[in-house]
């Protein structure tokens, strides 16, 4: 407005920031999830994280004791890591994880300066298979999965097979079309994971 007068109100109009850089955010563990059984000894977990800080490390947990209030550690653990730069980490042998037994996991996010941590994850479980097979099959899209928001210009895609073999190899594809109409493919991948 002009001349020392108000004009009426505009209209009003909203927008959503996605993502934070004010320091360590709550990750999303993803996988394995809700008790998924596992033909492997040594999983990998996968979670994300929607900061943006791109300082952020994470710290991993796992347990053989459940514990869902996520300010609390937990009181024992088979195997922790920390200053993790990836959002994925696979349980070394050296845990010992065993067939028939139910684990929990958790991740939060660190930060160096200023120091400090977010409260861990919601807890997520799986068990390890009595036995496994090398035969491929379909594998198990972890991340992103169908409605996802990334909030980078490129993209983490991580899958796995659950029958215990090492030495598959896989083949992406990924478009804007959904039936995959002018994709591009990946070949011959020997990791369950890519960046696009």
């Amino acid at each position: 407005a002009t001349d020392n007068t108000t004009s009426e109100t505009s209209e009003t109009f909203t927008f959503t920031v996605n993502g934070t850089v004010d320091g360590p955010v709550e990750p999303v563990a993803t996988y394995p999830a809700g008790g998924a059984l596992i033909y492997q000894s040594t999983p990998t977990l996968y979670w994300y994280c929607t900061s943006l800080d791109a300082d952020l490390k994470y710290e991993v947990a796992v347990s053989v004791v459940s514990e869902t209030t996520n300010t609390t550690d937990y009181t024992s653990t088979v195997y922790t890591k920390s200053n993790i730069t990836k959002k994925y980490q696979a349980i070394p042998s050296t845990a010992n994880l065993s067939s028939g037994v139910t684990y929990y996991w958790r991740v939060r996010s660190t930060k160096a300066s200023p120091a400090g941590h977010s409260t861990w994850s919601d807890e997520e479980s799986f068990e390890i298979a009595a036995s496994a097979s090398g035969t491929p099959t379909i594998p198990t899209q972890y991340y992103p999965v169908t409605g996802d928001i990334m909030y980078s210009a490129t993209a983490y895609l991580s899958w796995g097979e659950n029958n215990g073999t090492t030495d598959h190899l896989y083949d992406i594809e990924y478009g804007t079309d959904e039936n995959f109409a002018g994709a591009t493919q990946v070949n011959n991948l020997a990791v369950k994971h890519a960046t696009i």
